[in-house]
C-alpha cells in the first residue's frame, strides 16, 4: 500500500476503536500543512481520550513534539531481539522515550 487516505470521520472511528482496546496503540497523523491534524488532536481526540479515562477534558494534558527534531529510535523505540515462551526469536520495541510519563494522564502529539 503506497498510501492511505482517510477522512476525519474515518480517523475518529479508528481512534474510538483503538481506545476500546485493552492495549491501545500509538496513533499517528501524517499529511500536508493545514488539514487540521493538530486541531483534531487538540480538540476531538483529547475529548475522546478524556472520556475513555473517565476524566474531564481539562484534566488531560497535551504535549506537542516536532518529529523532525527527533531520530527514529526516539519515535519508534529500540528494536530488541527476544524469545517468546516457546523459544521463538521475535523483535520487541522498547517504549519510545518521546512519549513522556507523568503522574497525570497526558496525550503526546508528534
Amino acid at each position: 500500500m503506497s498510501h492511505v487516505k482517510a477522512t476525519l470521520a474515518d480517523v475518529r472511528a479508528i481512534a474510538a476503536v483503538n481506545l476500546m482496546s485493552a492495549n491501545p496503540m500509538p496513533l499517528g497523523l501524517i499529511g500536508p500543512v493545514g488539514i487540521a491534524k493538530t486541531q483534531f488532536l487538540k480538540n476531538d481526540f483529547r475529548a475522546m481520550y478524556a472520556e475513555h479515562l473517565g476524566l474531564s477534558v481539562d484534566q488531560v494534558g497535551l504535549i506537542q513534539e516536532r518529529v523532525a527534531n527527533r531520530d527514529s529510535a526516539e519515535i519508534a523505540g529500540v528494536a530488541l531481539p527476544m524469545k517468546d515462551a516457546d523459544g521463538n526469536v521475535m523483535t520487541k520495541f522498547t517504549k519510545p522515550p518521546l512519549i513522556p510519563r507523568s503522574k497525570s494522564p497526558a496525550l503526546s502529539m508528534a
